[in-house]
């Protein structure tokens, strides 16, 4: 580790808190704060009850989490810190988790899946039917939908206009360091089976919530040591650019004349271009587990850089294993990596004492 030279971080969990919550919601054609009761409220008396149904049932179906009671009779949220926050709001919202999830039959269950960035659910409807509720990346989500949810509740077409109102809500949301997914609905007929893949397209947009994963103690400090130590910091995630370079000039990865790349744009560049962008390469954005592996490579091999690589999810393995030092993390991913950058430089510092010790031209320089 002391030999390290370029460091590429995972964003959530590593460089922020992993705790999240939902703090701003566009809903039925409306923007709304949440967070205290008033906002919560205020919510749920000016979206229609039609909207506000819809959106409980995908939040409490459409999840890898759940809501227990503990053995003290206290409610307690299970599930991955983006899980837990939606259920969360849902909460807020005055829904019931067990009673939604009684009142439908859970068909198929499509569980996330980073290459495609999204997740998704069949439900069987009581009076004959089905519903398919996806979630994930707001702008692929949103390409998916051709329909949208109108202010009064009604479903209407997506025209153009509509689509770059719902991109503007999702970039504002992203430059505000937000965390965005978009939920969606269709209703499908009786005629599917359970063994055929979900759709892919026609869906209708429920809404967009931004979630706030704030930046840890520390860090904005521990990035500016390595820098002055040599050390490149590198964020690698798979959140919205926009989300992402919001977060690394909050940690000050992203410089003036840094590039923050994505990831299917990264995947398609010449070996040639790459050579010339991975040197100001300082975020790189809606990444999937081999574009980490590549860059990984590129600097290993290409530019002859000692590479750590921090990661706490299973999508982070391949570049982990590329690495010439891999920091696999749970749950106090941050703690782990203000060690290892203490202990990179307490390496380099010995180093250069040694070499100064030994040689009194370069101690006087």
């Amino acid at each position: 580790m002391g030999s390290a030279t370029s460091i590429c971080s995972d964003k959530t969990g590593t460089l922020t808190t992993n705790h999240m919550t939902v703090v701003k919601a566009y809903i039925c054609g409306k923007i709304k704060e949440v967070g205290s009761s008033t906002e919560t409220s205020s919510i749920c008396s000016e979206i229609p009850s039609s909207g506000l149904s819809i959106l409980l049932q995908s939040i409490f179906n459409n999840t890898g989490g759940e809501i227990v009671k503990n053995k003290d009779g206290k409610v307690e949220i299970l599930g991955s810190p983006t899980e837990t926050a939606l259920l969360e709001f849902g909460l807020l919202l005055g829904g019931d988790f067990q009673s939604e999830r009684q009142t439908l039959n859970i068909v198929k269950v499509e569980p996330f899946n980073s290459a495609k960035k999204r997740m998704a659910v069949l439900l069987e409807l009581p009076d004959g039917g089905h519903r398919v509720h996806c979630k994930g990346a707001s702008e692929i989500i949103l390409a998916a939908c051709d329909k949208v949810i109108g202010s009064d509740g009604v479903i209407v077409a997506l025209d153009e206009a509509s689509r770059d109102h719902l991109k503007h809500m999702i970039e504002q949301f992203a430059n505000e360091a937000l965390r965005t997914l978009c939920l969606a609905y269709m209703e499908i007929g009786n005629e599917f089976s359970a063994i055929s893949p979900l759709p892919i397209i026609g869906y209708t947009c429920i809404g967009i919530v931004g979630i706030k994963d704030p930046v840890r103690p520390g860090v904005r400090e521990s990035v500016a040591i390595c820098r002055s130590a040599g050390i490149t910091v590198r964020m690698v995630t798979g959140d919205n650019i926009n989300t992402a370079k919001a977060i690394a000039r909050e940690c000050g990865i992203l410089t003036n004349d840094g590039i923050a790349i994505e990831g299917p744009v990264f995947r398609e560049t010449s070996e040639e271009d790459l050579r010339v962008i991975i040197p100001n390469l300082q975020v790189m954005a809606r990444s999937s587990p081999m574009d980490k592996h590549t860059l990984v490579k590129h600097l290993r091999t290409t530019f002859q850089e000692v590479v750590a690589v921090t990661g706490d999810g299973t999508n982070d393995a391949p570049a982990l294993h590329e690495a010439d030092i891999g920091l696999a993390m749970g749950i106090a991913g941050t703690e782990v990596l203000c060690c290892c950058f203490s202990f990179i430089l307490l390496r380099k510092y010995r180093r250069l004492k040694n070499i100064a010790d030994a040689s009194p031209n370069f101690q006087k320089l």
